[in-house]
């Protein structure tokens, strides 16, 4: 599987940072995908169902408003300790769009998330990002 598989299909996944906070990233059909992510899709199919029924661990300092009945997977993203990234169909850099008040600790997080977040280290801190910076991956 390759990215091209996945052009103009939503996405997520996650990385981890150089400080050890997870992130999850949603493609928007158009966002980069790291070739350690493609080659374990299924872990991050998995890990995404982990987190949306973990319960809650933080409160959520930002994260973007959704459209009455949809979900907020970037803001229950934020709830769960993970800071929370969405990129645009058009592809370019991700953005930072939901931020938790308390960052997860690794051993915190159910594994499938944590598993799914060490297939992508990036050298950049979660932490130290504003509200809506972009993060070129590739």
């Amino acid at each position: 599987m390759d990215a091209s598989d996945l052009q103009g299909r939503e996405f997520d996944w996650f990385a981890t940072d150089a400080d050890g906070h997870a992130g999850l990233f949603s493609t928007a059909g158009g966002g980069a995908i790291p070739g350690a992510v493609l080659a374990t899709r299924e872990l991050h199919d998995a890990a995404v169902a982990a987190l949306l029924t973990a319960p809650p661990t933080s409160e959520v300092e930002f994260a973007p408003p959704v459209g009455p009945g949809l979900a907020n997977d970037w803001a229950a993203a934020a709830a769960r300790g993970l800071f929370a990234f969405d990129s645009d169909p058009n592809g370019g850099p991700y953005r930072l769009v939901a931020r938790p008040k308390a960052p997860a600790q690794p051993d915190s997080l159910p594994a499938a998330v944590r598993d799914a977040a060490a297939t992508a280290v990036l050298d950049v801190g979660f932490s130290r990002l504003i509200e809506g910076a972009p993060l070129a991956l590739i």
